[in-house]
């Protein structure tokens, strides 16, 4: 069990450094643990429309955070089979939502 969560840890951590590194997209912080809280662009609404079109979509559960007074994307990573892959495909389908909803 502790190998298991010392793996998602570290996936997190490494979907961090793949979404901080994205034109774009901040973090809020380097994660301690499996959770990771994201922006796309300094919009708040656009964060909230985002996830909203993500969890209708059904292909990913994405939640939210409101820190400091601002939305956040927030993905809990539960399943060590997540990889850079899937990540990468939801950082293009929040840039495609993004465009489409008029950032």
């Amino acid at each position: 069990m502790a190998a298991l969560v010392e793996r998602l840890y570290d996936n997190t951590r490494a979907f961090h450094d793949q979404i901080a590194a994205r034109p774009g997209f901040s973090c809020l912080c380097r994660p301690d643990a499996n959770i990771l809280c994201f922006r796309y662009g300094d919009n708040s609404a656009l964060q909230d429309q985002i996830r909203q079109k993500l969890v209708l979509e059904g292909d990913c559960y994405i939640t939210r955070a409101t820190i400091h007074n601002k939305s956040y994307l927030r993905l809990s990573v539960m399943n060590p089979a997540t990889d850079a892959t899937h990540i990468e495909a939801l950082c293009q389908r929040i840039e495609t939502l993004a465009q489409q909803l008029g950032s």
